[in-house]
C-alpha cells in the first residue's frame, strides 16, 4: 500500500461511501473501487460490506478506524510543533538540566553556543546531583533537555551520545605505582562523592554496602572534591571529568561497565522543531567538549 491507498482507506472508512470518497479525493468512482479492491487483497478483509442501501464496516475496519483516529489526534497535537523555528530570528526560552559532574565541562560552551545564534535567547541551566534514582529526587517536569548519565527516565526519550568510565584520580598524592591492586585501592585515603554510600550507585554496584574504602572525607559537591585532594587524598571519578580538571589517573583494580552519557527530552516534544534543534546543539557541544579532553 502506498500513501494514496492509506488516504483512500481513511476516507472510505470515515465516509462509508464510494461516491463521497471519490468526490473528496478528486478521483473517479471506478478509481476508488480499484483502490478498495487492492486494499482488500492486501488486508485480506472486505473493509466495507453493503447492507441494503448502506455500507458497513467490518471488525477489522473498526480496528483500523481506531488506529487512524489516534494517528490523526497525535498529528493535530504535534501540528503546532511543526511550525518553523529559526534560532537566529526567534528568541526562545530553554530549560536545560545538567548533571553536576558535567556542568563544569559543558556549561560555558553551551551558553555561548546558544547565544551565538541569538543573544535574546533565555537559558535556564539547572544542576542536579547524580544520586541513585535521581528522577524521583529532582523535578524534571519543565525540562527541555536533560544531560546526565542514566538511560531510563519516565516519559522521556533518551539518547546515548557518548560513554565514560571510572578511574582513580589524584592531584599530588604520593601514589607509589601506576597500577594498584584491590587492597591498595580500598586502603588509600578517599574523598567520597556522596554524603552516604547508600545513594551512591557506583558503591552499590562494584563495592557493596558498607563501603569498604578508607573514607576520610565525604563531599556532596564534586567540584569541591578536586580542591580537597592536594597531596592527602584520592577519589574515584569519571575519566573525562578527571582529565578536564587536570588530575592524574590510574585504572581501577577491577572492571567497571562503561557509563552512558545521555541526552533526554520529553517524549511530547519529540517532533518539536525547537526542541529538536536544542537537542542537536546540546549533543554537538557535549561531544566537542569530550573530544577536546
Amino acid at each position: 500500500m502506498d500513501i494514496k491507498d492509506y488516504l483512500v482507506l481513511q476516507t472510505l472508512i470515515t465516509e462509508r461511501s464510494l461516491s463521497k470518497t471519490a468526490k473528496l479525493m478528486n478521483m473517479s468512482q471506478p478509481g476508488v473501487t480499484l483502490r478498495l479492491n487492492k486494499i482488500r487483497n492486501e488486508l485480506k478483509d472486505q473493509i466495507l460490506v453493503r447492507n441494503g442501501h448502506n455500507m458497513e464496516l467490518t471488525a477489522k475496519a473498526h480496528a483500523i478506524l481506531s488506529t487512524l483516529q489516534q494517528i490523526n489526534h497525535e498529528f493535530v497535537a504535534i501540528l503546532p510543533n511543526l511550525q518553523q523555528f529559526d534560532p537566529y530570528k526567534t528568541p526562545a526560552q530553554f530549560t536545560i538540566h545538567v548533571i553536576e559532574i558535567a556542568y563544569d565541562v559543558i556549561a560555558e560552551r553551551l551558553i555561548n553556543e546558544i547565544q551565538r545564534y541569538n543573544k535574546d535567547h533565555v537559558i535556564s541551566l539547572q544542576i542536579f546531583q547524580g544520586v541513585y534514582n535521581y528522577e524521583y529526587v529532582h523535578q524534571f517536569d519543565k525540562a527541555d533537555v536533560i544531560i546526565g548519565f542514566y538511560e531510563h527516565l519516565s516519559n522521556f526519550g533518551v539518547k546515548v551520545i557518548a560513554e565514560d568510565g571510572f578511574v582513580l584520580a589524584y592531584d599530588r598524592y604520593p601514589l607509589p605505582q601506576k597500577a594498584i591492586d584491590y587492597e591498595t585501592y580500598i586502603n588509600l585515603p578517599h574523598v567520597a562523592h556522596s554524603i552516604s554510600s547508600d545513594d551512591n550507585l557506583f558503591v552499590q554496584t562494584y563495592l557493596g554496602i558498607p563501603d569498604p574504602r578508607n573514607i576520610k572525607l565525604r563531599c556532596a559537591r564534586i567540584d569541591r572534591i578536586v580542591s580537597l585532594l592536594k597531596d592527602r587524598y584520592v577519589a574515584t571519578l569519571p575519566l573525562n571529568y578527571a582529565l578536564y580538571k587536570g588530575l592524574n589517573v590510574v585504572p581501577l583494580p577491577f572492571e567497571t561497565a562503561k557509563v552512558p552519557v545521555t541526552l533526554a527530552y520529553p517524549k511530547r516534544l519529540e517532533h518539536n522543531v525547537q526542541n529538536r534543534w536544542l537537542r542537536e546543539l546540546c549533543e554537538r557541544v557535549c561531544l566537542e567538549c569530550i573530544n577536546a579532553l
